[in-house]
């Protein structure tokens, strides 16, 4: 019988455990990870993951993105770099691409090729710095964000994001998307890391007594 308590006592460990450790990841996780891995025709000898997509909860007002482009692929920054939705009136700043040369201005969005229509769009003026490894930017507005996933926003072709990528010199570029899901954020996935290891550390101590 006192073994029979004894496990049960374990079992309330493990389970109380692993409600912190969930809970800790939930309250910690202020960044959102998405694959562009989803090409048109023009990528179709050329298969992904093309680039990686972070939105970062800055504040009610604030959403920084990082787009990282993946292995040898680059963004080919004229003609809609970038393309993605949010609500209207929504200002962009703070454009920073890799190496922090560029002239990219905001557009209108539109149709973009293959994935349908974006409200708003990002391309690079300057025809000599046509690919780019990375490219940062702030979304702003007036307190109308409640988490990072407030420009996570389908079009009516199911896609959130678009990235125009070049494979590679003297290949022909292409548009991608994301799939719709969502990477672990590493922060969140460290915490319940230590949680487990935690629960692990307390079960062994228990049937060392």
């Amino acid at each position: 019988m006192p073994r029979l308590i004894s496990l049960r006592k374990i079992a309330i460990s493990l389970a109380m455990f692993a409600v912190v450790a969930l809970g800790s990841a939930v309250a910690a996780r202020a960044d959102s990870l998405y694959v562009i891995n989803t090409p048109n025709a023009g990528l179709s000898g050329t298969p992904g993951p093309y680039a990686t997509v972070n939105l970062h909860f800055v504040s009610s007002s604030q959403i920084d993105v990082t787009v990282t482009m993946l292995g040898s692929f680059t963004m080919f920054g004229p003609n809609d770099a970038f393309g993605f939705n949010g609500p209207a009136g929504l200002t962009i700043t703070n454009i920073v691409p890799s190496g922090g040369t560029g002239d990219f201005t905001v557009g209108s969005g539109g149709n973009i090729d293959g994935f349908g229509d974006f409200v708003y769009s990002l391309s690079d003026g300057n025809p000599g710095n046509s690919s780019h490894t990375s490219l940062t930017f702030s979304v702003t507005c007036a307190a109308c964000f409640v988490d990072e996933n407030g420009i996570y926003i389908a079009n009516g072709n199911g896609a959130h994001f678009v990235v125009h990528v070049s494979p590679g010199p003297n290949i022909p570029t292409g548009y991608a998307a994301d799939s719709g899901t969502s990477v672990p954020e590493p922060a969140s996935m460290l915490l319940l890391g230590t949680g487990l290891i935690g629960v692990a550390g307390v079960v062994r101590r228990r049937f060392r007594k």
